[in-house]
């Protein structure tokens, strides 16, 4: 009898231990696979409209204002030669571990042709993120562009080497 509840017990406490150990694995095998399918700086995305890519980003704190400032680039590769219109495009930053979102506002350096694009042109938009707090920890920050007219699915940056200004 005894040695049925050692034998139990020890059964009890490994498969906790198993159980344990599965379940912080598969949240460590879930932030690598984001951090291993994130775009890089330079690195660019094409579906049928847009050719895109983040140039750089930056993180400044003045006063009481925390913004974050994304370059972005967008290249007009449609088919059919028509223009497009960038002004459709939403673009926001997630903080990986607190889930916080906030959306940007484009501030098209050349704001001629912003709605606008010829074919084959392309635009370069600072994309400035007003944050109510400052994130706590810079390195998880991802930019993702959200477009109705040619959707940009599963394609996000990861926003290195934000440094606090």
């Amino acid at each position: 009898m005894n040695s049925l509840i050692k034998v139990t017990c020890t059964a009890l406490l490994f498969t906790g231990i198993l159980i344990g150990c599965n379940s912080n694995t598969s949240q460590k095998q879930e932030k690598s696979a984001l951090k291993k399918n994130a775009m890089h700086y330079g690195e660019i995305v094409k579906n049928e409209y847009y050719r895109a890519t983040v140039e750089n980003a930056k993180f400044e704190k003045i006063d009481k204002e925390r913004r974050l400032t994304t370059r972005v680039m967008i290249n007009n590769v449609r088919d059919d030669g028509q223009t497009i219109d960038l002004s459709e495009i939403k673009y926001f930053i997630q903080d990986e571990k607190t889930g916080e979102k906030y959306e940007g506002e484009a501030h098209p350096i050349d704001d001629e042709h912003y709605k606008n694009v010829p074919h084959e042109f392309s635009l370069t938009t600072d994309i400035v993120f007003e944050l109510k707090t400052s994130p706590k920890d810079l390195n998880n920050m991802y930019l993702y562009i959200d477009s109705k007219a040619a959707p940009l699915t599963n394609t996000y940056w990861k926003l290195d080497n934000l440094v606090s200004k």
